[in-house]
């Protein structure tokens, strides 16, 4: 058994379980419970030392000859990957450098000590997002917008560029595109509101049911969520999700993640990605973290409402703040009746903000941080401030949305809705008083 004591938190234990499915758990001498922070499915053999950053990042020297690093327990996943290459040594020791991140681990065979410089291996790329920050925000404080939406385009026409059950909206407002998932019709939509120019086709080859969609604003590269669908004796059974990364202008998209979850016929997808580049995608009963860049090491970071008192199916809006890396969420029940959740970072609970909402539907932010969101009750748009707790019905019109899948904000303030029963895109043009 081997014990390490927190530096950062004397009461903070981590004692090492070496048998069977063992790992590390870590006591709160407050209150005196253990939890799993550090996880192996055939134990840990032996530590050959035991670290943690300022981050609560931990690192375990395997005895038999690599190093493991698990995200902080803040982010409450608890699988590991290997920082460092497998060799032909026995690890006695560990060291990390506070001021460098730098990591030097003590092999007993070899009588050597080995320097990794750490922050080279794990850093990430930050890439801003335009679209999520902005130093100022178009929209007042006391904004309304118009009752009736403008339809942009539609499928009356009934041409090749019609849409077939849209599911997801993205606004690359650095760029003025408005990108549209064509669900069924197996593509990705782009149009050009400012210049009223025709839709395009900007993805297809490989796609066969996407689900939702970002843009990186900065490169125009697109991920995108798309799935497919098992069936048996001409049923639907089950259906598995993947992420493809398009580069911009590319012909064909890659697969960066291939999900071996099976996800529920019903439900619909999202994916976001923070600043980081990292990629959350909702499905079925949960949130999974995939970490940037190559997206092998995930986590759970919300979610599991299957044992909540509404029976609830799962989150079908989704928003990332990129200031605090907060997690809000849309989630809806059996009832068809749903809630605003928020997930504060390294939280295991949620806070609801919203709830016992009729026919929840989609959700999104403007920049002031209030949270629009669409139900079928009213077939409307309601806005809430989470700060004052004032919730408005802003579009007052009854019948004036239809099974809404999407809203979205342009960089003028004027909202966009995409309506999937009738296959359209509406904008709602944005009032500004004096």
């Amino acid at each position: 058994m081997n014990i390490y004591v927190n530096p950062f938190d004397n009461d903070e234990l981590f004692i090492l379980n070496q048998k069977g499915y063992g790992g590390w758990l870590k006591w709160d001498m407050r209150n005196s419970n253990g939890t799993i922070t550090g996880w192996k499915r055939n134990g840990h053999r032996s530590s050959g030392g035991f670290q943690l950053d300022c981050n609560r990042n931990i690192f375990i020297a395997e005895g038999s000859d690599y190093v493991e690093f698990f995200r902080s327990p803040l982010e409450t996943g608890i699988n590991s990957v290997d920082l460092t290459a497998k060799g032909n040594d026995k690890l006695v020791s560990l060291a990390l450098d506070p001021t460098t991140g730098d990591l030097y681990v003590l092999g007993k065979y070899l009588k050597q000590i080995q320097e990794y410089i750490l922050m080279d291996q794990v850093k990430i790329k930050t890439s801003i997002n335009s679209n999520s920050l902005s130093s100022i925000c178009p929209i007042p404080l006391n904004a309304t917008w118009k009752n009736s939406g403008v339809i942009h385009f539609s499928n009356n026409n009934k041409s090749s560029l019609s849409l077939n059950n849209p599911l997801d909206l993205f606004l690359d407002n650095k760029n003025n595109y408005i990108y549209i998932v064509d669900t069924n019709n197996s593509r990705i939509q782009r149009f050009a509101p400012k210049n009223n120019q025709s839709i395009e086709t900007v993805a297809k080859l490989g796609l066969y049911l996407p689900q939702s969609i970002w843009i990186d604003s900065n490169t125009g590269d697109m991920y995108i969520i798309d799935i497919t669908i098992f069936t048996v004796n001409h049923q639907q059974h089950y259906k598995y999700y993947r992420v493809q990364y398009w580069q911009k202008n590319a012909a064909t998209g890659k697969i960066i993640i291939n999900g071996t979850d099976s996800v529920l016929i019903n439900k619909v997808l999202r994916i976001e990605l923070d600043a980081d580049l990292n990629i959350y995608i909702s499905y079925n009963l949960f949130v999974r973290k995939w970490f940037a860049p190559d997206y092998t090491y995930r986590i759970i970071v919300a979610g599991q409402w299957k044992n909540s008192v509404d029976n609830s199916i799962g989150p079908i809006g989704m928003y990332i703040d990129n200031k605090t890396f907060d997690l809000y969420l849309f989630v809806v029940a059996y009832t068809y009746k749903g809630r605003l959740e928020k997930w504060t970072y390294g939280s295991q609970n949620a806070t609801v903000l919203l709830s016992n909402l009729p026919g929840a539907r989609t959700m999104t932010f403007d920049c002031n941080m209030n949270i629009y969101f669409a139900t079928t009750d009213q077939q409307g748009l309601y806005q809430f401030n989470p700060l004052t707790q004032n919730l408005n019905f802003i579009t007052a019109a009854r019948n004036n949305l239809d099974n809404p899948s999407a809203i979205k904000f342009d960089r003028d303030g004027n909202l966009y809705v995409l309506e999937r029963k009738q296959n359209q895109l509406k904008k709602f043009s944005i009032i500004l008083h004096e």
